[in-house]
């Protein structure tokens, strides 16, 4: 049985063999207990703009969150929670009813609270009033909204944010399919370093776009779909890169260790396992020199 010293002295050791040995492994980022506020707009908004801007407050935390935002079940756009806790992105409006929330997501996946759910309404724009005639006619009727559905396509994708690689060697992937709208698509993807490159998509099936960056770190992306009609809508998203080796979430300006599994594991039961250490190490005592002294306590 090893001592309490011996057993925290295995744990240095292990964790420095996994060092040794380049061992890459991913531990989940913390996730806040505080939820995102949805500031602008407000409820009950009523707007004939294709888009909006969903801005607000969110928990800070290190390493620092992403802002999801969902239109229904389907997400409309990511952002980061800034150092301040505040978070600012342009999301697309269907036509009628948009129910619009705020959820956490942590650069390694991890899914945390949500806002309450806004309503925003997008009208169609009125059609104008007649100009007003010196002659006798008919009384000219109040403005009316033009109830002809706008068909924009939307960008699906199950990716709230897209990852960058660390070796600057390897390209990152976004994948997206294109729902509504007109084939064939004009796709113009902002890729945040200066890179803008435009695709020609024939197709609603899931597509994946590829770009290299020069060096890891936060790149907002922006991708702006254009179909057969003139149809437009724009998804904005993140682009995030966090190290194994301690550098944190680059471009997010924190630190973020990843140990290996079973290091995380001692290290998280480390008290727990210094104190059974210390019974059992009690208890062996006791079966070596407890009995002799009790028997002479008897005589």
């Amino acid at each position: 049985m090893l001592a309490p010293i011996g057993m925290m002295a295995l744990v240095q050791n292990l964790n420095a063999s996994a060092l040794d040995l380049g061992i890459s492994a991913s531990v989940p980022a913390p996730i806040p207990g505080g939820s995102p506020v949805i500031t602008s707009p407000t409820n009950n908004t009523v707007t004939t703009n294709s888009s909006v801007k969903v801005s607000g407050t969110c928990p800070v935390i290190v390493p620092p969150i992403l802002i999801v935002i969902y239109r229904g079940t389907n997400s409309v756009g990511s952002t980061n929670c800034t150092p301040g806790g505040s978070f600012s992105v342009n999301v697309p409006l269907t036509i009628g009813n948009n129910n619009l929330l705020a959820q956490v997501q942590t650069i390694t996946g991890g899914i945390g609270n949500s806002s309450s759910v806004i309503l925003v309404t997008r009208n169609t724009l009125p059609t104008p009033s007649p100009s007003p005639s010196s002659e006798p006619g008919p009384i000219s009727t109040p403005n009316v909204t033009i109830e002809l559905p706008i068909l924009e396509p939307q960008i699906i994708t199950e990716d709230n944010f897209t990852q960058v690689p660390s070796d600057s060697t390897k390209p990152t992937a976004w994948s997206f399919s294109i729902k509504g709208g007109e084939t064939p698509f004009t796709v113009t993807i902002d890729w945040g370093d200066g890179t803008i490159e435009k695709y020609t998509v024939h197709t609603h099936k899931v597509q994946t776009f590829y770009h290299t960056y020069s060096q890891p770190k936060t790149y907002n992306i922006s991708a702006k779909v254009v179909d057969a009609n003139g149809r437009v809508t724009v998804y904005n998203t993140v682009a995030v890169a966090y190290s194994s080796k301690g550098s944190g979430a680059l471009g997010l300006d924190s630190r973020y260790q990843e140990t290996h599994p079973i290091i995380a594991l001692l290290q998280q039961y480390l008290w727990q396992i210094y104190i059974a250490t210390l019974g059992a190490l009690v208890f062996l005592w006791y079966l070596e020199h407890g009995r002799f002294f009790h028997r002479r306590l008897k005589h």
